[in-house]
């Protein structure tokens, strides 16, 4: 370790106690070729030893502007849920980019189609402008993965979020975890519920594969850990309030035939307020346990007053501030990432909502536009 006031070792340093090159030095340590493995390994050991650190932010200067784009959904409406609490882990991360000379492209998008577009036109430009693009996945159309192979296809290094994708190759991933996910909800209410009764669960999104895996997981670890339990699966997705919602609705219309309900779980964010709404109208909500989805502000109240047992946390706000690091990690550092990365999954309860309670309101989307 360095006294107090010791200059930083150098390049310089390493080459001449080595007796190559700075140009060798230099290969080696930024991953580059001309060097071999045998000799990048002694300089790699060599600068450990001498407690080498590369200075990014003073060689980010004397390189042009690197462009990351960011594709990615936002939550509509006034309401924050999971996508802006994504979108607020990359604005947070984004502080860290300003003295690496890393500007930010943020494209909010609200379907495939619009993802599609936005991902062309990155591909068309291509990589004399984008370093990277960090995304989302949907339902994987093929006009999609086409534009992400382009991108891979090109050096533009990739990330994208809650998928697990095997293609394009090349692509780095932050999975969605809907299995672990889905038991996690299944252990909770195994606990927490009688040995017998009814159990429902709102669909979500017909075309989304990891909320059909998400159901189909949660019902594995019921049927297999509480065999007495029956489950009921929601069909409906809205993000509408009030009574203009399609799960308030057929959950209301599922309550009054079925007499036995013991646990509803909430599958989205967009699901959790209709589904306490719905037991509330319908005299329900003292004997039934919910589980929601996401911590936001509004889960967050719901659990402080009761009308919430506990809440899957998703990570989304990690999800963001991960995704980002790992990109910019890989092109200003040549820090080259797993191929996947995955989140912690957390039950929250009101006894430990300190620990997860949203820091700061989101506001303004007009910035991430």
């Amino acid at each position: 370790m360095k006294d107090k006031g010791e200059q930083a070792v150098t390049i310089k340093d390493i080459s001449e106690k080595l007796n190559i090159s700075i140009t060798s030095v230099h290969r080696a340590l930024q991953g580059k070729e001309g060097v071999s493995d045998e000799l990048r390994e002694k300089i790699q050991k060599l600068a450990d030893e001498m407690g080498y650190a590369p200075n990014y932010a003073a060689a980010s200067m004397k390189r042009k502007k690197l462009k990351i784009a960011v594709v990615l959904p936002v939550d509509e409406g006034e309401r924050s849920f999971y996508y802006d609490y994504i979108w607020e882990g990359i604005q947070d991360y984004s502080s860290t980019l300003k003295v690496l000379n890393v500007e930010l492209e943020n494209c909010s998008v609200n379907n495939e189609e619009e993802q599609y577009i936005q991902l062309k036109r990155i591909a068309d430009i291509g990589v004399q402008e984008y370093a990277g693009v960090l995304t989302f996945s949907f339902t994987r159309r093929a006009n999609v993965l086409m534009q992400m192979q382009r991108l891979v296809t090109q050096d533009i290094k990739t990330v994208v979020i809650d998928d697990d994708l095997k293609e394009p190759e090349g692509v780095f991933c932050i999975p969605p975890n809907e299995k672990a996910i889905g038991e996690v909800a299944g252990e909770f209410i195994s606990l927490v519920t009688p040995e017998k009764g009814t159990v429902l669960v709102s669909g979500g999104r017909d075309d989304s594969k990891v909320h059909k895996n998400k159901i189909e997981s949660f019902k594995k670890h019921l049927q297999q850990n509480s065999p007495g339990l029956r489950i009921e699966v929601i069909p409906a997705y809205s993000n509408l309030l009030g009574k203009e919602n399609t799960l308030y609705q057929e959950l209301v219309k599922a309550l009054k035939e079925i007499d036995d309900v013991v646990a509803v779980y909430a599958l989205t964010s967009n699901d959790n307020l209709p589904i306490v709404e719905a037991l509330e109208d319908c005299g329900k909500l003292a004997a039934v346990k919910i589980v929601g989805s996401d911590i936001n502000e509004e889960t967050e109240a719901l659990l402080i007053n009761g009308r919430l047992h506990a809440v899957i946390n998703q990570g989304a706000y990690a999800k963001g501030y991960m995704g980002l690091q790992i990109l910019s990690d890989y092109i200003v550092k040549r820090i080259v990432p797993e191929a996947r990365h995955y989140c912690t999954i957390d039950i929250v309860l009101k006894g430990n909502i300190m620990f997860y309670t949203p820091t700061k309101h989101i506001k303004n989307k007009l910035i991430r536009r």
